[in-house]
C-alpha cells in the first residue's frame, strides 16, 4: 500500500510535467490559449523511433557543411565582392587613355548678313531664314559638327586612389582570415556533432539491450511470485527497474534525434532533410 501511494504521487507529478510541456509546445506553435483548441491535450501520433544512420563519414560531413552552410557561403560571396573592389581600385592608380568621338547637329538661321572678303568683294550669308529654316539646316549633312580624338589622363601622386587600394587589400586579407576562422569553427562543430551522433547511437543500442533484459527479469520474477517463490516487494522492485530502463531507452532515442538534428544544422542540411523549399 505504501508503494502504491508513492506511485500515485509520482503519477500526479508526471501528469503535471506533461501538461507543462504541452503548454510550451503550444506556445512555440503560436496557439491562442484563449481559444477552445488550447485546452485540448496533445497526443503524439507516433513513439520515438530509432533509425540508425548506416554510414557516417566525418570527411563527407565536413565537405557537405562547407558546401551548404549559408554563413560560410555568404563569407565567400563577400570575398568575391572584395576582390572585385580591389581590382577596381587597382585600375584607379593607372593612367587612362580614352578614345572619344562626338557628333553634333547645327541648326543655324537668322537675318542674312553681308560678308566682306579680303579681295574687296562681298557676299550674302547662306544662313538666312526663320525658325523653320533652322530645323531644316539642323538635319542637313552639310552642317554636321563632328570631333574625334584621344585623351590621356595621368594622375600625379593620386594619394586618394592609393589609400583606397591599401584599404581594399587590408579588407580582403581580413575577409580571408574571417573565412578561415569560420571554416575552422565549422569543422570543429561537425566533428563534435558527428561524434555525438555516434555516441548516442551506441547509447540507444545499449539501452535497448538493458530494457530487454529488464523485461525478461520481470517476467521471470512474476512467474516465481505466482508459485510462491518470490515476494511482492521483489516484483515491485523489478517493475521499477523496467520502468527505469524504458525511460533510459526513450531518453537515449530523444538525445540521438537531437544530436542528429544538430548535425544537420551545423552541416546546413536542415531544410533539405525535411524537404523544405523556399
Amino acid at each position: 500500500q505504501s508503494e502504491v501511494a508513492s506511485r500515485e504521487q509520482l503519477l500526479v507529478l508526471a501528469k503535471d510535467i506533461i501538461q507543462d510541456n504541452e503548454d510550451k509546445l503550444k506556445n512555440n506553435m503560436n496557439i491562442n490559449f484563449q481559444a477552445f483548441d488550447a485546452e485540448r491535450p496533445i497526443d503524439p501520433l507516433d513513439k520515438p523511433e530509432f533509425q540508425e544512420k548506416v554510414d557516417i563519414s566525418l570527411k563527407d560531413n565536413i565537405k557537405k557543411a562547407l558546401e551548404n552552410r549559408p554563413d560560410y557561403l555568404a563569407k565567400k560571396r563577400n570575398l568575391e565582392n572584395k576582390n572585385i573592389t580591389l581590382k577596381f581600385n587597382e585600375n584607379q592608380i593607372y593612367p587612362s587613355l580614352d578614345l572619344f568621338a562626338t557628333l553634333g547637329l547645327n541648326g543655324i538661321a537668322g537675318d542674312a548678313q553681308t560678308i566682306n572678303q579680303f579681295n574687296g568683294s562681298s557676299s550674302r550669308s547662306d544662313f538666312d531664314g526663320d525658325f523653320i529654316a533652322t530645323l531644316d539646316n539642323m538635319f542637313d549633312p552639310e552642317y554636321y559638327n563632328f570631333e574625334i580624338g584621344v585623351k590621356l589622363t595621368y594622375p600625379i601622386g593620386n594619394r586618394s586612389a592609393k589609400s583606397k587600394l591599401t584599404s581594399s587589400r587590408l579588407e580582403l586579407q581580413q575577409s580571408i582570415l574571417d573565412i578561415k576562422k569560420l571554416e575552422r569553427t565549422i569543422i570543429v562543430e561537425v566533428r563534435e556533432s558527428t561524434r555525438q551522433v555516434q555516441t548516442d547511437s551506441k547509447r540507444v543500442g545499449a539501452a535497448k539491450i538493458a530494457r530487454k533484459f529488464a523485461e525478461e527479469k520481470l517476467k521471470a520474477e512474476e512467474k516465481k511470485f505466482s508459485v510462491g517463490m518470490s515476494t511482492s516487494f521483489n516484483v515491485l522492485q523489478f517493475q521499477e527497474d523496467l520502468a527505469e530502463e524504458q525511460r533510459n531507452e526513450i531518453n537515449s532515442i530523444i538525445d540521438y534525434k537531437k544530436s542528429s538534428n544538430r548535425l544537420n544544422r551545423v552541416m546546413g542540411l536542415t531544410l533539405e532533410q525535411y524537404n523544405i523549399q523556399l
